[in-house]
């Protein structure tokens, strides 16, 4: 699966590296307890697969499905299909907040931003997202997934 191996390669890990408990992990390591809660509210489509899963907070979450980003905030559900994406714009700020209301560099560890998520009709969905690592996985991933969204527009005209 083409997300599962940019993802993968981003970390230069293989599946064994990961047990599923990291903020940003392949979907199928989930606890089973975790993968019924998120399922319930996915809604999947005939043959979409979740692939990954990037925690923003206990009850927030982001999915990224075979053909779509799915955020799941407090039981509420927003996406972006593939086909409608042309690409993500970054963090929208160069500084990160955290719960305490303190703020540090995007590299840094421990804070969440707004992403911004660019559809092919100029809007911009921001989405909050970790900073640090997993923030940066998820930014280079969906830096990938504007490839699916060009070849899914290809093979539908």
């Amino acid at each position: 699966m083409q997300i599962e191996f940019w993802f993968l390669k981003y970390h230069r890990a293989s599946r064994e590296d990961f047990t599923g408990v990291e903020p940003f992990t392949l979907f199928d390591l989930l606890n089973t307890e975790t993968k019924i809660k998120i399922s319930k509210v996915l809604s999947l489509k005939s043959f979409e697969i979740p692939v990954l899963l990037l925690t923003v907070s206990e009850e927030q979450f982001i999915v990224i499905t075979t053909e779509r980003f799915i955020r799941i905030a407090n039981s509420q559900v927003e996406e972006i299909s593939y086909v409608d994406f042309d690409r993500h714009t970054g963090y929208k700020s160069l500084l990160s907040k955290n719960m305490n209301g303190t703020s540090s560099s995007i590299k840094s560890e421990g804070y969440t931003q707004d992403f911004g998520l660019q559809k092919k009709n100029g809007e911009i969905t921001y989405w909050e997202i970790p900073t640090g690592s997993a923030g940066f996985a998820f930014w280079n991933v969906t830096k990938k997934c504007e490839l699916i969204g060009k070849k899914l527009k290809t093979t539908s005209e």
